[in-house]
């Protein structure tokens, strides 16, 4: 059968020979259809059978799970591809597997309580890199499973698994990397059971008392908030702390244990005048404090010669911070800063490249200055 009409019968709801199987993933995306099994994008391409890489970009797990029943070469391609899917819900593992056995990511759905990975599905996930079981109902055996998993896995998405406990286990994941238990209770038992290779580590509210001081290699960490002990354990590899909403840390805890802290987010948090002039440490690149309701007109920025990026919108910071800021900033917004007038300037800050103003009364003419220096100023929704 020649390619187009093997398109054709597949638009038809056939499968071209040697295709074989139907799709093993549980959605097909924005649009998808029982009827409608050819992706758009192959229909442009005139059927043309085996899809270039550059296509096979653009394609997920559901769109290749349509394409390899339309030719036995385009059933060969999708099997040596790397798929690393993680926006398409597999319910069947072993059937996704055999469709795709070069795959190294996917997202698994369990959608009613009760139901659990048997050793055929475990074992399908032999090799794989990625694994995702957001909101996963594994009712009364979530721990068990966790010690199933391949020590292959870099990255592991647990998010909304409720019926994990204080128990769970991940240290046999020796090769882990980054971890999302947002919504768990796998930090309830403190941090011993977490691998210590352990680089990105994103998280809800933290046990009062938990240390991560044997993460020696943590880069990354997103959380809604932390305490000073916690605060005090982190490791000096770390690069990037986003703290939501900060309550519990006194933030003039020094970041001195914290020489190569790049990224600071702390937006929404108790951060006042004294503690954002001695907190952030000289090696900040890029500090979001937006919403920081206890920033007045007196708050100033320390010495702090790397910072490119400053978000200090919604705030009270009047023309002293402004007057504050680095000569290498290049971005800054400053939506809604009221204690801002018009006698600000702009003048000491020529790497300026993007500048957000709306609500807030910097002159017509610094604004003007900025754009004459190449920065785009923005002052509109």
């Amino acid at each position: 059968m020649r390619p187009a009409a093997a398109a054709a019968k597949a638009r038809g709801g056939g499968g071209a020979g040697g295709g074989g199987g139907g799709a093993p993933v549980a959605a097909a995306g924005p649009g998808g259809g029982a009827g409608d099994d050819v992706p758009l994008l192959l229909r442009v391409r005139a059927g043309t059978p085996v899809p270039s890489a550059a296509v096979r970009g653009c394609l997920n797990t559901a769109d290749a799970s349509r394409l390899r029943q339309l030719h036995p070469a385009v059933a060969g391609v999708v099997a040596d591809v790397p798929w690393c899917d993680m926006g398409t819900k597999v319910t069947d593992v072993v059937r996704w597997r055999a469709a795709f056995p070069a795959a190294e990511g996917v997202w698994v759905s369990q959608r009613r309580a009760g139901r659990y990975l048997a050793p055929p599905a475990l074992a399908a996930l032999a090799g794989i890199t990625n694994l995702s079981l957001v909101d996963c109902k594994f009712t009364g055996r979530a721990d068990e499973l966790l010690l199933h998993l391949p020590a292959s896995l870099c990255t592991l998405n647990v998010n909304d698994c409720h019926t994990l406990t204080s128990r769970a286990n991940l240290t046999h994941l020796t090769a882990l990397t980054t971890l999302r238990c947002s919504d768990t209770l796998v930090l309830d038992g403190g941090a011993a059971r977490l691998p210590a290779s352990l680089q990105k580590l994103e998280c809800g509210y933290l046990p009062e008392d938990l240390s991560l001081a044997h993460l020696a290699h943590l880069q990354v960490l997103r959380t809604d908030d932390l305490s000073d002990v916690t605060f005090a354990s982190l490791p000096p590899s770390l690069l990037k702390l986003y703290l939501k909403f900060c309550r519990r840390l006194a933030l003039t805890a020094s970041f001195a244990h914290l020489p190569a802290l790049h990224t600071l987010g702390v937006s929404g948090s108790d951060l006042d005048d004294a503690t954002l002039a001695s907190m952030p440490p000289p090696s900040l690149v890029s500090l979001f404090a937006r919403e920081c309701t206890n920033l007045t007109s007196d708050a100033v920025l320390p010495p702090l010669p790397s910072l490119r990026q400053l978000d200090v919108s919604g705030t009270d910071v009047g023309d002293a911070l402004v007057a504050s800021l680095p000569a290498g900033l290049m971005e800054l917004r400053l939506v809604d800063c009221r204690g801002v007038t018009e006698g600000a300037t702009l003048d000491h800050l020529p790497a300026l490249r993007m500048l957000q103003s709306l609500g807030t009364d910097l002159a017509p003419g610094a604004l003007a200055a900025c754009r004459a220096r190449g920065c785009v100023v923005r002052r509109k929704k």
